[in-house]
């Protein structure tokens, strides 16, 4: 309202930015000083009460902060390397990450202390989903495949393959019944979660 505002940000390279962006929008408001991660950060997430922002960098670690001014909450040395995906639990309890160590690890999200690992990937896990319900942890990454994890006690449930090659996102569906992955093989797969079952394939006409 009072016109431009310069604005120091510090610890958040340029692909960032719209993270900070969509902050002035749902807060009305950009703390002038964003103290975060010392390199690439790579995922964000809001708490589902909106209060909180969580964020995955290239510095090993995840963050997370108030979404109404900005401060820093936790500070987790998260993984063995660059973290590249954060959601928070349904519940707002719970935080998982994962990375290019080959773990997705949950914490929880009132002191960020650890809760426990699920191990299977090989290689970096590009993405990772809560179900609606909280029970499930879905995720994929660079090894091809989809896997479901039980949130409860970190047990491997399925091991979803299909795709030619990494594997970069996975959605859920609202009732929790269905994953739509997508990969470096040009297509989009959705999985039943409850049978396993490759159900159909949506590939790109584009070359």
């Amino acid at each position: 309202k009072d016109g431009i505002r310069d604005y120091k940000v510090t610890g958040v390279q340029t692909c960032a930015l719209p993270i900070l962006l969509a902050l002035v929008w749902l807060t009305g408001a950009l703390p002038a000083e964003w103290k975060g991660h010392d390199a690439l950060v790579f995922a964000v997430a809001f708490s589902p009460d909106g209060k909180q922002l969580a964020t995955a960098g290239f510095d090993k670690a995840v963050k997370v902060f108030s979404a109404a001014d900005g401060k820093l909450i936790h500070h987790i040395p998260a993984h063995a390397g660059p973290v590249y995906a954060v959601a928070f639990s349904p519940d707002g309890k719970l935080l998982a990450s994962s990375g290019l160590d080959g773990l997705v690890k949950l914490w929880n999200a009132a002191d960020g202390k650890p809760v426990r690992e699920f191990k299977g990937h090989a290689g970096l896990v590009d993405c990772i989903r809560f179900t609606p319900d909280g029970g499930t942890l879905v995720s994929c990454g660079q090894d091809a495949t989809v896997r479901t994890w039980t949130v409860a006690d970190g047990k491997q449930v399925k091991e979803m393959k299909g795709h030619a090659g990494p594997v970069y996102a996975v959605a859920l569906s609202p009732d929790g019944k269905t994953a739509a992955s997508a990969g470096q093989d040009k297509t989009v797969r959705l999985w039943d979660l409850r049978s396993e079952e490759h159900t159909s394939e949506l590939q790109s006409p584009c070359n």
